[in-house]
């Protein structure tokens, strides 16, 4: 999105009066995503007439590119199986995660605001009836994932660590196209079911009556034509983030980014319609993050995926320096933080661009398309490969290829004893692969990087 179609959108979300209209149904759905269809779903199976509207011209969203493992709590598998999952126990476990500064095990709602404590509660509650409901009537079959740890399965918060994990049911053994298995199976019942979809209609601004009540939608088709619909019930927005709105991430996210991995509509149409009418917007600051390549971001590609799983067990990452910085096996989310280490001293994002190496045995035993994976296989994409027989000629590489993105990074460009330092990480990166024991990131290792380590 550009500045000036930024600012157009922004100028253009001010609601709209009550007026003539195109079409009423019960309930608009605003995203034709996983969040949009399912809300689509409980709306028409409630008996109400339903209209869902998305701005591209293909259903799906960021679920299409997402492996689409989803975490149900106290869900009837587990019950089945007689895995305790208390409620209590359960929303500790989410306090604790959440809102860890504020988190107390001993007050009734462990140092949660009402709100919060209301919305853990909501999703204990809810989430396994939605989630069989879906799978009775065809919209969503799953399957268990027994085995599958939480991200944070060693707290001891985390009475339940495995068994709350499902998958939709016909996605492959990897796993990795759960979304697109997900997406048509939810569309099939969506039309199955008699829901109005419409694609490549953008909402643009809702449409208040005079007592100021939300009562419908205005939105362009094809970015042309201006269609209203009126809404007699609810008009619902699940439109996705704003990753690709480079204005909404300066502006909004605590951290510098080159992009990201959801579907390139994701420009924060929803951002520009809630502040107009004064809505409360939460959590804003704060993105739910993985790595990525950085070649693939700053060209926006469409096939860009996050690097939801490191490659095999002898990969490792460096900074411009040629140390080696993190536990390469962290959950995505906090495996991105490391990027965002900022050095008072020098006042920079010291390893905001990392450097990812690998030796030939990962990459012919690790090789993969799937979760956003660097390591690729023969015939795939690999302009983000760099090679080199010697150090020297792979940090001459290495050198060439942060020079040419110096425009973004800052300038970032490597130390003068990095193919020396890189040697020395390398040789104890091996002595510890000797000794099946990391002892840099130890501390940091957990069932997840455990989980991650043979994928």
């Amino acid at each position: 999105m550009s500045t000036t179609e930024s600012i157009s959108n922004r100028q253009s979300a001010a609601p709209a009066r009550e007026g003539p209209i195109d079409a009423e149904v019960d309930v608009i759905v605003a995203g034709g995503g996983v969040a949009g269809l399912s809300t689509a779903l409980f709306a028409r199976w409630l008996g109400d007439t339903v209209v869902l509207l998305e701005k591209s011209a293909e259903i799906g969203g960021t679920a299409l590119k997402a492996a689409f493992w989803y975490w149900v709590p106290n869900n009837q598998k587990m019950q089945e199986l007689g895995i305790a999952d208390r409620k209590e126990d359960c929303i500790r476990y989410m306090a604790r995660l959440s809102q860890p500064q504020r988190y107390n095990p001993h007050e009734s709602k462990f140092g949660l605001t009402d709100w919060e404590y209301a919305q853990c509660e909501a999703i204990y509650d809810s989430a396994s009836p939605a989630s069989e409901l879906l799978r009775e009537r065809g919209a969503l079959p799953y399957r268990h994932c027994a085995d599958v740890p939480d991200y944070w399965a060693e707290l001891a918060e985390d009475k339940a660590p495995r068994g709350r994990v499902l998958l939709p049911e016909a996605a492959c053994n990897t796993m990795s196209d759960g979304g697109k298995v997900a997406v048509g199976t939810m569309l099939r019942a969506a039309r199955r079911d008699g829901i109005d979809i419409r694609t490549s209609h953008q909402v643009r601004r809702v449409i208040k009556n005079a007592f100021g009540e939300v009562i419908g939608v205005e939105a362009t088709i094809n970015g042309d034509r201006s269609i209203r619909i009126g809404a007699r019930k609810a008009v619902v927005f699940a439109t996705g983030g704003f990753i690709h709105n480079p204005e909404l991430r300066q502006n909004f996210l605590h951290v510098p980014l080159f992009g990201g991995c959801a579907t390139l509509s994701n420009e924060g149409d929803f951002v520009y319609i809630a502040s107009a009418l004064g809505a409360q917007l939460r959590n804003m600051n704060y993105a739910w993050m993985c790595p990525v390549s950085l070649e693939k971001a700053v060209a926006k590609a469409r096939d860009l995926s996050g690097m939801f799983s490191v490659s095999g067990d002898s990969m490792i990452w460096v900074d411009k320096t040629g140390r080696r910085v993190t536990n390469e096996k962290l959950a995505y989310n906090e495996l991105a933080q490391t990027f965002f280490h900022w050095d008072p001293i020098k006042a920079e994002y010291p390893y905001l661009v990392l450097i990812a190496l690998w030796d030939q045995r990962s990459q012919d035993h690790s090789a993969s398309a799937e979760y956003g994976r660097l390591i690729v296989p023969p015939g795939t994409d690999d302009a983000h490969v760099l090679r080199g027989k010697t150090w020297a000629e792979l940090t001459r590489a290495i050198s060439e290829r942060l020079h040419r993105y110096a425009h973004v990074t800052g300038g970032a460009k490597l130390s003068d004893d990095f193919a020396e330092n890189l040697r020395t990480t390398v040789a104890r990166f091996n002595g510890f692969a000797r000794n099946s024991r990391d002892e840099d990131f130890i501390a940091a290792s957990g069932w997840w990087s455990n989980f991650l380590t043979d994928l």
